[in-house]
C-alpha cells in the first residue's frame, strides 16, 4: 500500500477447463473448452481513507471470452 490512507489491489487468474470425457453421443468434443467458462478473470481497485469516518473506493472486474456452446464453433 502506498501509504496509510491508500490501499490498492490487483488480481488475475487463468483457468483451463476442457472436456476430458465427452458425452458418448458427441465424442468429437473431447479436449474442447467447457462452455461459459472464461479463460481468465481479473479485478483491480483502490481505496482512499480520507477521514476515519469517510472512505472512497473504486474497483473493476473483467473476464476473458468464453464459448457459448460445447462444440466451440460459435463466437467467444
Amino acid at each position: 500500500q502506498p501509504d496509510e490512507q491508500w490501499r490498492v489491489w490487483l488480481g488475475y487468474s487463468r483457468r483451463k477447463a476442457e472436456i476430458a470425457i465427452p458425452d458418448p453421443s458427441a465424442p468429437a468434443n473431447r479436449g474442447k473448452q467447457i462452455e461459459d467458462v472464461p479463460r481468465w478473470l481479473t479485478n483491480v481497485g483502490a481505496e482512499w481513507q480520507v477521514f476515519p469516518m469517510l472512505k472512497f473506493s473504486a474497483w473493476g472486474n473483467g473476464q476473458g471470452n468464453d464459448y457459448v456452446e460445447r462444440t466451440n464453433t460459435l463466437g467467444r
